[in-house]
């Protein structure tokens, strides 16, 4: 985008954000004032409150019949003054505040119309008793509640300026900006709204729905704002449809068919995105679909299980397990997609995705072989109990079957590990191990300049490199994808550190931030030489496994290249002496001839 459609768009997006940053900070001050203020007074006493249909009511009692109160009682007064129709939890929060002799009286209406008189006594440390409903000491329920609500709308909302201010040109990002920031406005942090100004929460679901419709056609269009193939343009129509039956549907309606539209649009945006990584040539392109899908994927892997558990109805109502999921567990993957697109689209270290996908695939298929293989061993063993003597076995099944888990995990870990790598590393674990028996074989026979391109094409093309040079002493030996002359001329102004042992690393070359000394620990004085890497297509500096390839390669490439020297000198003192000995026996031949020409 440009010119005057680009400033059109920041301006719309200006508006956006300056309203969602209102909501988000009035959001901020609610939550604060009902978990740093609301809940803590409510349980000095015993009990919890919340809003329901616009009432405040109780929502759970630490300890259930105490004093009478039950849950949805609703108040009546407290100390004698009665409760005004406008009063919200904030209200009953003040009147239990003001109580000073630590005792208060509760005026309630339960739900079977029954009026009750509670006479209640303040709970001491009340920050070490325990939550009702999730079974946490208060202080942890009160954290990890604020911070689950707030932190996933300060990110989305962060990220949705970051994507604004570095790449405001750019529509893919632009369109991730809107629909981060639209992300925001979610029940949680518009109720504010709600209950202050009278906001209908259908309104705020149906924008909720618009930005997860925007992001997934920013995902479908990803990573340059262009619907290229058919998958792309078909979610783009099953988005829009969807879109229409959740406008159309009451809110809080079953609506199965916007269920069965929602999962082929994610079906098919998903396809497209697989579709277009495969057919880009890009390799920077490649990179930034990999981290995108990284984020996502990554993110679903935390949300199936919880969603699965949750339809099978495994997962109870109350206690901690809940929390944990839906507080911790659920925020976490919530947290991911944003920051998945983010690293994408701001192109910053986009070739460490093949690092983190794999170690990610890797813990995530070792976890589950270990919790397979710990079921299956457990189950099996209890019913060989079962029919081998016909009774339980108790813990014993699962004492065994942790011990078979135990010992199976380092097997495991490292097949897994080699399989992790294989599928996303391919090129870097083929560097790896080729390369050394490449050049255990061509040293012996091989000329040095064959050699040296031989190993800069592969370590190059194993790191993903730009260019790449080889240096022996101070003379320029071997280049790929760069010119004799500008690499003569940066190494003429390099200064190369003859004594250095490990890789030398300057993030600020643009021509050669990679450098490998190339030296004999035995037989040798310092380094005789240099393997030369340029940057890689993103402009991200070499990860940490690149960085472990290169230190191990060095050895073998080093003893390679000093060998070819010693064989290739060697070889050209045998031949100088096999030419000083045919010019000499060419001499004595000639020689009787003259002699005898000269008699004659």
């Amino acid at each position: 985008m440009s010119g005057r459609r680009a400033r059109v768009v920041l301006g719309a997006y200006a508006c956006v954000a300056t309203l969602i940053f209102v909501i988000i900070a009035g959001s901020f001050w609610f939550n604060a004032r009902d978990y740093f203020g609301n809940i803590p007074a409510a349980a000095e006493y015993g009990f919890r409150t919340h809003t329901n249909d616009g009432v405040p009511e109780i929502a759970s009692v630490s300890r259930p019949g105490a004093n009478g109160l039950r849950q949805q009682d609703r108040f009546l007064a407290i100390n004698g003054m009665r409760l005004p129709d406008d009063a919200t939890e904030y209200t009953i929060a003040e009147r239990l505040a003001e109580d000073k002799d630590g005792r208060v009286t509760l005026v309630t209406r339960s739900t079977d119309g029954a009026v009750r008189t509670h006479e209640l006594e303040r709970i001491p440390n009340t920050s070490e008793t325990i939550e009702a409903d999730s079974g946490w000491p208060l202080w942890l329920y009160i954290v990890v509640g604020f911070f689950s609500n707030q932190l996933p709308p300060l990110v989305w909302f962060g990220a949705s300026l970051l994507l604004a201010w570095r790449r405001p040109r750019d529509p893919e990002a632009m369109l991730l900006a809107f629909a981060f920031a639209i992300l925001c406005i979610t029940p949680g942090t518009a109720f504010w709204l709600n209950a202050l100004v009278g906001v209908p929460m259908t309104l705020v679901i149906i924008i909720e729905n618009l930005g997860a419709g925007l992001t997934m056609l920013a995902i479908a269009a990803f990573p340059d704002g262009r619907f290229p193939n058919r998958l792309s343009r078909i979610a783009v129509v099953l988005i829009t449809l969807a879109l229409i039956m959740i406008v159309a549907t009451p809110t809080g309606a079953p609506n199965p068919a916007v269920d069965i539209v929602i999962l082929f649009a994610v079906l098919t945006v998903l396809g497209s995105v697989r579709r277009r990584y495969r057919m880009s040539t890009d390799q920077a392109q490649r990179q930034q679909i990999k981290w995108a899908v990284l984020g996502f994927t990554t993110a679903m892997l935390l949300f199936l299980p919880v969603l699965t558990l949750t339809a099978a109805g495994l997962i109870p109502e109350d206690g901690p397990v809940p929390l944990l999921l839906y507080g911790i567990v659920i925020q976490i993957g919530w947290l991911l997609i944003p920051i998945g697109l983010l690293v994408s689209l701001l192109k910053y270290r986009l070739y460490d995705a093949d690092a983190a996908i794999s170690r990610s695939a890797a813990y995530a298929t070792l976890t589950l072989a270990v919790a397979a293989l710990f079921a299956a061993s457990a189950e099996g063993l209890e019913w060989a109990f079962q029919a081998g003597f016909g009774r339980g076995a108790g813990v014993l099944p699962n004492a065994i079957a942790a011990a078979v888990a135990v010992l199976a995990i380092t097997p495991l870990n490292s097949r897994i590990q080699k399989w992790a790598e294989w599928r996303f590393q391919r090129d870097l674990v083929k560097l790896r191990r080729d390369l050394p028996d490449c050049i255990d074989d061509l040293r012996e026979t091989s000329s040095l300049d064959r050699l040296l391109r031989t190993i800069l094409e592969k370590v190059v093309a194993g790191v993903r490199a730009e260019r790449g040079a080889v240096v022996i002493g101070r003379d320029l030996t071997a280049t790929v994808a760069v010119g004799q002359e500008a690499a003569q001329a940066w190494l003429d102004e390099a200064r190369l550190d003859r004594d250095v042992e490990a890789l030398d690393c300057d993030r600020l070359d643009d021509m050669f931030p990679m450098r490998v000394p190339l030296r004999v620990r035995h037989g040798a004085d310092g380094n005789f030489g240099w393997l030369l890497l340029g940057p890689r297509p993103d402009d991200s500096f070499y990860g940490r496994d690149e960085q472990e390839v290169l230190a191990e390669l060095a050895g073998p490439v080093s003893r390679a290249v000093q060998i070819v020297l010693v064989r290739e000198a060697r070889e050209a003192k045998l031949d100088s002496r096999l030419l000083a000995l045919e010019a000499q026996i060419a001499r004595l031949k000639g020689a009787p001839d003259r002699t005898r020409r000269a008699r004659v």
